[in-house]
């Protein structure tokens, strides 16, 4: 992971990213990316980009996570 800053919009996002870097060390998880962004296709046009949490693969299967506070 590279040295820079990042922000959180909340504390429990930041508390989630522990937990899944936590689980990663474990190897419960691997390949987590923070931030990471998804293009939103319509008929074969590019309308925007959709930037989730977290994502990662627990065994085959890819998990996107998008972070929402109680």
């Amino acid at each position: 992971m590279s040295n820079r800053v990042r922000s959180f919009a909340s504390q429990g996002e930041y508390e989630r990213l522990l937990v899944l870097r936590a689980q990663e060390k474990r190897g419960e998880i691997r390949d987590l990316e923070i931030q990471p962004r998804f293009p939103i296709i319509i008929e074969g046009e590019k309308i925007g980009t959709a930037v989730m949490d977290f994502a990662y693969f627990k065994g085959n299967e890819r998990v996107v996570e998008d972070f929402k506070g109680f």
